[in-house]
Parts: C-alpha cells; sequence; structure tokens
C-alpha cells in the first residue's frame, strides 16, 4: 500500500545517516524501489539532494515526535526492521496517523526551505529579490536591502506536494488518501504560518539608514508543537460514500483543478459542530487503547 510509501526513508533516517553515505543507486534503487512509484523514483534518481532533505527531515520528525509523545500511551514507536517504520499507523485512519501525516510532510518543507537558503539545494529559486516591495513599504524611511528567497517556502511546499502527495489527475483514491492529503496540506500550512520577518539595521551611531530583511522559519520543534496542538484538536471525520467531494478541503489545486465526481468525501462525525479549518488535522478511526492486546492488529505493531 503506498498511502506514505515514502515514509520507508525512515528506516534510513532512524540510523547515522551522512550525506556522502548514499548515491542515488544505493539510496533510490536498492533500498527503495519497492515502496515508492514511478514518479518518486524518478524524483529520487534526478534529486539526491533533495532525497538527502527528505531523510533529513523525517530524522527531524522522529526525534520530534518521541519527544512530544514521549509520556503518552503510544509513545511514536518505531521499528528498525520492515517497510514500515511506523508499524501499522501508516495504514491507519487514526488521529495518530493524522499527526505523522502533517508532521513528516511539515519537516520536508522546511528542511528543504533551510538547504535552499544555505546553497545544499541546486535550481531552488533563492537568491535576491524575494518581498522587496511589500517589505519596503513597511520601511519608507529607510534604505532597504532584501537578503532573502524570492519564492520563500514555494519551493519545498511545491516539492513537498508533487512528491509526498504522489497524486494523478484523478486526485484521491480512497478516503484515507483524502485524510492523508488533507493533513499534508496542514503540514505544509504549519512551516508557512511560521514565517517571521527578520531585520538588521547598519548605520552610525545607532542610526537605522540601511535594513536587510529576510523572512525565515521557525525552529522545527516549535513548529512541531504547533502541529501537536492540532492534534489534541483534531476533527473526526467520516468517508462519506454518497456524495462529492466538499469544498472545505478542496485547497489542493489538482483537486481544484479535476471536475469529475467522486464518489466519497470526509464529513463531520458530528454536523452540528464547524467544518475542520485548513490547518486543521483530521482522522477517520478512533485510536485503539495501545495497552490491551489486539489480537488482530497485535500490539506490538504500532
Amino acid at each position: 500500500h503506498r498511502l506514505s510509501s515514502w515514509w520507508t526513508f525512515s528506516r534510513i533516517a532512524t540510523k547515522s545517516f551522512d550525506d556522502r553515505e548514499y548515491d542515488a543507486y544505493r539510496l533510490c534503487y536498492r533500498h527503495q524501489q519497492p515502496y515508492l512509484s514511478k514518479k518518486q523514483r524518478e524524483t529520487c534518481y534526478t534529486r539526491l539532494d533533495l532525497m538527502r532533505a527528505v531523510i533529513h527531515g523525517l530524522k527531524m520528525s522522529i526525534k520530534e515526535c518521541k519527544r512530544l509523545f514521549k509520556y503518552r500511551r503510544w509513545n511514536c514507536t518505531t521499528f528498525a526492521n520492515g517497510p514500515h517504520v511506523f508499524g501499522k499507523m501508516e495504514l491507519s485512519g487514526h488521529r495518530e496517523s493524522a499527526f505523522l501525516q502533517a508532521l513528516t510532510t511539515a519537516s520536508v518543507v522546511h528542511t528543504v526551505h533551510k538547504r535552499c537558503y544555505s546553497g545544499k539545494i541546486k535550481n531552488c529559486n533563492c537568491g535576491s529579490g524575494g518581498n522587496s516591495d511589500a517589505i519596503r513599504k513597511r520601511f519608507v524611511t529607510s534604505s532597504f536591502k532584501w537578503s532573502g528567497c524570492r519564492d520563500e517556502l514555494a519551493f519545498g511546499e511545491k516539492f513537498a506536494r508533487d512528491f509526498i502527495d504522489d497524486e494523478n489527475e484523478v486526485g484521491p483514491k480512497s478516503g484515507l488518501d483524502l485524510m492523508r492529503m488533507r493533513n499534508n496540506a496542514a503540514g505544509r500550512r504549519a512551516v508557512r504560518k511560521s514565517l517571521r520577518l527578520n531585520c538588521t539595521c547598519y548605520g552610525a551611531s545607532g542610526s537605522c539608514t540601511v535594513r536587510t530583511c529576510w523572512n525565515s522559519t521557525a525552529e522545527f520543534s516549535e513548529i512541531a508543537e504547533f502541529l501537536m496542538s492540532k492534534y489534541n484538536s483534531a476533527k473526526h471525520v467520516y468517508i462519506d460514500t454518497n456524495n462529492l467531494i466538499s469544498h472545505y478541503h478542496t485547497s489542493l489545486s489538482r483537486i481544484k483543478r479535476n471536475k469529475k465526481p467522486k464518489p466519497f468525501k470526509l464529513s463531520m462525525i458530528d454536523r452540528k459542530l464547524k467544518r475542520p479549518a485548513k490547518d486543521d488535522l483530521v482522522y477517520v478511526d478512533f485510536s485503539p487503547d495501545y495497552c490491551q492486546t489486539n489480537h488482530e492488529l497485535g500490539r506490538q505493531e504500532y
């Protein structure tokens, strides 16, 4: 199942990883080939710099997940062997799965943005230009220099959407796909919401005759904590197979462009409650007890 096939890179992230350790063959074919889609494999072969960012992002995700869930029944258990580093959680519709979907997507956006800015990723539209006109209006009394990326997070967001969602022209194929894509979008939005404007003043005697400004994201630990708050208030929805996709989860541009009717949508369990906001997490299944033995799934699978 390819709901979260790219999470197989986590098997590398849980080990000591050096950028120089994996070439394209070892990283994309030998280790991941059975689990990635054709499109994902092509990206892996041609953009090894981005794949390294994916692995480092997943490493951050695992670290933050274990920190935030350290004292909970489900403590972000990971498994060194097998294709699913998070066990059956990767294939479920639980609240914890929603958190993992958003967190791992956010980690890729965050890492790609940071590496793009530092020059570790090629052809990512990072350089002078940026929001200079908009920022300059805020500082009309001083000279202004923009030192950020032209597209800020746009490159990382687009890569995460294209690589992780791996959607085709017909959009999501199941309700769990729809849940995953919606939580992925919430993860991307969490990084964008963390953007901060930083400026440094230059001038004689403490004056501010010249300002140099740039945008930066919050530390990933802060983004993870924001997503944890969304986990705590996640919305329980169900897969409605009798209607078309409703407007509140069609922010994904490819779904917007698709005019074909869909046989399912995500609807609130309690219709009296407000529909989820774009940055809310959604889940379709109640979480198991995590303490009582489940003979179907096996407690150890989580």
